[in-house]
């Protein structure tokens, strides 16, 4: 329920906000991981670059106006 996905300028930055977010992302001695962030950018590494072409391209539209 802490996650959330922001732009920061021309950045974005996604992340948690609970305390406890590393340990579950990381594990523990006693817990295993439970990844999220990193399954995720795993999932969709492949097609970053598309991302990446389709968010260039919307600033650009935006900044024709």
């Amino acid at each position: 329920k802490s996650g959330y996905a922001r732009e920061e300028g021309q950045d974005f930055a996604i992340g948690y906000t609970a305390p406890y977010a590393p340990y579950v992302e990381w594990g523990t001695s006693r817990m295993r991981p439970r990844s999220y962030l990193r399954t995720a950018w795993i999932m969709t590494k492949g097609n970053m670059s598309g991302i990446v072409k389709r968010v260039i391209a919307r600033y650009i539209e935006e900044a024709k106006g």
